[in-house]
């Protein structure tokens, strides 16, 4: 796994191309909204498959104004997963610890341990027999 910045330098085309799947993470407002949309266009453009990708709400259900049906229409992409809000998480940032560690029944880490398990990442492969991921996007053609 990697967290990339939003900006699409060649350090993160790279992490790009050597990635099995991108989760892209955003929040129920239009600034974000706006960004995704831009950076869903711009992994078009480099040839990265829609099948690749998941888009995952965080603050899912925030009162804001915007129901996912919506972010839905905005982003032009259908949502795979939803995260609550919680004061729990910049707790367990501050704390240093992962929530899913710290409070593993939490509703914030249940909707993380279930759209790792129902969706797309796979369970790690033993020492010494993992497979190389294969080149996608911009730089498999």
């Amino acid at each position: 796994m990697v967290d990339t910045p939003a900006q699409f330098s060649e350090h993160v085309l790279i992490a790009m191309d050597s990635s099995d799947h991108h989760v892209l993470l955003t929040t129920p407002d239009v600034p974000a909204l706006k960004n995704l949309r831009v950076t869903l266009d711009m992994l078009d453009l480099l040839s990265y498959p829609r099948q690749i990708r998941s888009v995952v709400v965080n603050r899912a259900d925030s009162k804001v104004g915007l129901s996912l049906e919506q972010v839905e229409q905005v982003v032009r992409c259908p949502i795979s997963g939803r995260v609550p809000s919680s004061r729990a998480v910049p707790i367990s940032i501050n704390k240093g610890t992962p929530i899913t560690l710290d409070s593993p029944t939490h509703p914030v880490s249940n909707a993380i341990t279930r759209f790792a398990q129902q969706r797309l990442l796979p369970a790690a492969e033993p020492a010494g027999q993992a497979q190389p991921a294969p080149r996608r996007g911009r730089r498999s053609a």
